[in-house]
């Protein structure tokens, strides 16, 4: 064996002995380090045109089965939209010209989970998940102005 062929081995003992040293797994902060958003909010379920999503100066076009994570800001073009499903089951339908925000979100199936998401202009459709229907209380929708319609019991 060259030597060449042994580095990949000895980088992956390099982070198996930093794990072990730290008592942690190094590479579950990669994403932090990086300045990328860590908590998935939702996965985009359908597309239509351009949208994107803005976080930490990046942006990046949103596709089919992509996630989308906390903290993230979404933007739909003037003749674009997306359906996400959030990770508690509920479904939100970004309008064209929209911009929205998932500002915080917890979904663990305790007392304590939360969803608060902020319109920062144009609309969305939303149904909630078995947060907002498990937790009524901890579940808060942000924006300037509103108009609602409440469906069900």
């Amino acid at each position: 064996m060259s030597r060449i062929s042994e580095l990949p081995v000895l980088r992956w003992a390099s982070w198996l002995v930093l794990t072990i040293v730290l008592g942690t797994p190094v590479f579950t902060h990669a994403a932090e380090l990086f300045g990328a958003p860590q908590k998935r909010y939702a996965s985009v379920w359908k597309v239509q045109g351009a949208v994107q999503a803005v976080a930490g100066g990046k942006t990046r076009n949103l596709r089919e089965g992509d996630t989308v994570f906390v903290g993230e800001r979404l933007r739909a073009a003037a003749a674009s939209e997306a359906v996400l499903k959030t990770d508690d089951a509920g479904y939100i339908a970004l309008r064209p010209g929209a911009e929205f925000v998932a500002e915080t979100y917890t979904a663990e199936g305790k007392p304590s989970d939360q969803v608060h998401v902020r319109l920062v202009s144009g609309a969305i459709r939303m149904i909630t998940g078995w947060v907002g229907r498990g937790n009524p209380k901890a579940y808060r929708v942000t924006a300037s102005t509103v108009t609602i319609g409440v469906r069900g019991t």
